[in-house]
């Protein structure tokens, strides 16, 4: 009996695959968000405001709530249930969805977060997570079209290839989602060695001025007016340690700057690494290997 109501269930949407046979967008499914600590009509009103927002987006075909209760009927589900990844899946696959969205909204201590996830339906895998906190009831209806502003500009699928494989071995394709308004990691790694290269030139150019300008003289004067060899030394020691740090300050920075241009401007499968070596007063090198 199961088996042939799932059955009339899948019939329903391949015959609405096929009125809307010319309209190529992704198909969407949208769940009730989870109340916690919100009234219940409150989370409906937020719902249909989220699901409004994808709608005027007009990049997705979002299923009918008509439709998607009958799909629920069939899981013996109603949209006042709780969903998990599993069962969201299940439910996009029945609706013949690519995206199904869920997620929750709280109140917690006088301040509402909403929360929404993005899952592939093929794959399971969450394309998206959007938390969105705001004071007061009537702000929430500006933070659906937050939540939603990343799908507006589509979602780009990515296959990454293993690159290491033998001719007998085929090559294992998975597919990667992400929404063009997020970074990658390698691009906030390449920000973050920026910014740690500018500290290092910037200190190294501090010292390196410092030594010229202000402790050189010093030395100078030392050797000028007969001070004693042990005193001379060391302040002559200390000026070669300056020099060599403000250079090597500088040129470490130059090369964490260097690093971080691929970084940022992010290719797949690149590949860093570099090497100190020295005393920072007799000798120093660096080693720097970028592989794309």
């Amino acid at each position: 009996m199961i088996k042939l109501k799932l059955l009339l269930a899948t019939l329903l949407f391949a015959t609405s695959l096929l009125i809307a046979e010319d309209d190529n967008r992704d198909r969407i499914v949208v769940l009730n968000l989870k109340p916690v600590n919100v009234a219940v009509t409150v989370v409906e009103a937020i719902t249909e405001n989220l699901i409004t927002d994808i709608v005027n987006l007009d990049r997705y075909y979002v299923i009918e709530r008509s439709q998607l209760n009958m799909i629920l009927s069939e899981l013996s589900l109603t949209m006042t249930d709780e969903f998990d990844e599993s069962s969201a899946v299940e439910v996009g696959k029945l609706a013949s969805a690519k995206i199904v969205i869920l997620g929750s909204l709280s109140n917690i201590g006088g301040r509402f977060a909403l929360n929404i996830r993005g899952i592939e339906v093929s794959t399971g895998k969450i394309l998206f997570a959007k938390n969105i906190q705001k004071r007061t009831e009537a702000d929430l209806f500006d933070a659906t079209a937050e939540a939603v502003a990343g799908l507006g500009t589509g979602v780009v699928v990515r296959a990454e290839i293993a690159s290491k494989n033998t001719p007998e071995e085929p090559a294992e394709s998975t597919a990667t989602v992400k929404t063009t308004s997020q970074l990658h990691g390698l691009n906030f790694a390449g920000i973050g060695l920026a910014v740690t290269g500018g500290v290092f030139a910037l200190g190294g150019a501090g010292v390196l001025i410092y030594d010229i300008v202000g402790y050189m003289p010093q030395v100078a004067l030392a050797r000028n007016n007969g001070t004693s060899y042990a005193d001379y030394e060391t302040k002559f020691n200390t000026n070669i340690g300056l020099f060599a740090g403000g250079i090597a300050g500088i040129g470490l920075g130059v090369v964490l700057l260097g690093v971080s241009v691929p970084l940022i401007l992010h290719k797949e499968k690149t590949q860093v690494s570099f090497g100190v070596s020295g005393d920072f007063i007799k000798s120093f090198g660096f080693n720097v290997a970028l592989k794309f």
